[in-house]
């Protein structure tokens, strides 16, 4: 939730700047909170452990996608 927040402040910040940047997430990433971090702003998302560690990986990359 700390992390989604600034997210949004940062998400403002360059829209209101008018900058071209990407947000990027590295960390805590999986299919139960993609949604949150996209709806707060992030561009990417990078999955490690929240993929790996998955039964499925491809059914886990589908679902990541789908955010």
């Amino acid at each position: 939730p700390e992390t989604l927040e600034k997210v949004k402040t940062l998400k403002n910040y360059i829209f209101e700047n008018n900058i071209d940047i990407d947000i990027e997430v590295d960390g805590g990433i999986k299919v139960n909170n993609i949604e949150q971090a996209v709806e707060a702003g992030i561009d990417i998302a990078v999955v490690g452990t929240g993929l790996t560690s998955s039964e499925n990986m491809v059914e886990t990359m589908k679902e990541l996608k789908k955010a």
